[in-house]
């Protein structure tokens, strides 16, 4: 988990946004959200989880997300999707990858700027 913030990236997004943080990883089948708040802040990120998407499809996680903004009454411009290697249809317009593994790993600037500019754009 320590890859998460290398770069700092990813901590300043979340503290400039204020952001609201739904997690739709396979980690909400195995983690509580106060294990994944725990797991964050081992990692430098102070985030604010509100919550997991719901568990619908098989491994269809725009079809979740898509649920979960229905049930929450979210528009695209209300979310950025953080995504490193799955596909989020029909959300890839909204989304930045990351890379979790390796040695370049982490949310980096360049990221950060992609991030802010989906933001910005609404």
């Amino acid at each position: 988990m320590d890859l998460i913030d290398r770069g700092r990236g990813g901590k300043q997004l979340c503290d400039q946004l204020q952001a609201k943080v739904v997690v739709s990883s396979s980690w909400r089948h195995s983690h509580r959200v106060d294990e994944l708040v725990a797991i964050f802040g081992r990692a430098g990120l102070s985030v604010n989880v509100v919550g997991c998407t719901p568990q619908r499809y098989d491994f269809d996680r725009g079809r979740e997300i898509a649920d979960y903004m229905a049930e929450n009454g979210l528009s695209d411009s209300d979310v950025l999707i953080l995504e490193d290697a799955e596909e989020v249809d029909p959300f890839e317009h909204r989304t930045v990858r990351p890379w979790f593994c390796g040695e370049d790993a982490g949310f980096r600037a360049r990221q950060y700027e992609e991030a802010m500019q989906l933001v910005e754009s609404g």
